[in-house]
C-alpha cells in the first residue's frame, strides 16, 4: 500500500510542476507573441492546458468588485500560489 501512495505522491508532483512550469512559459510567451496562431500555435496549446486551472480563480477573483475593477488580471498569479502551496504539502 506504500508503494501506491508513493506512486502517486510523485504522479501529483510530476502534474503540478509540469503546470507550473507550463503556465511560467504561457506568461513569457504572452508577452512576446503578437499574433493570434502564437509559435505554430504552441500558445494555444499552453491556454487550453492552463486555463482549466485559471479560469475558476478568474471567476471568484472577478465576483470581488474591487478586483474586477483592477486593470491587471491577478488571477494567473493566484493560481501559481495556489499550485505552489499545494506542491509545499505533498
Amino acid at each position: 500500500m506504500e508503494t501506491l501512495a508513493y506512486i502517486l505522491v510523485v504522479f501529483v508532483r510530476i502534474i503540478v510542476v509540469s503546470e507550473l512550469f507550463l503556465m511560467f512559459i504561457r506568461a513569457i510567451l504572452s508577452w512576446i507573441i503578437l499574433d493570434d496562431d502564437g509559435v505554430g500555435g504552441m500558445y494555444g496549446m499552453l491556454c487550453y492546458v492552463t486555463e482549466p486551472l485559471v479560469y475558476p480563480v478568474r471567476k471568484l477573483l472577478f465576483k470581488i468588485p474591487a478586483i474586477a475593477e483592477m486593470p491587471l488580471d491577478i488571477s494567473f498569479l493566484i493560481t501559481g500560489m495556489i499550485l505552489s502551496i499545494v506542491l509545499m504539502f505533498i
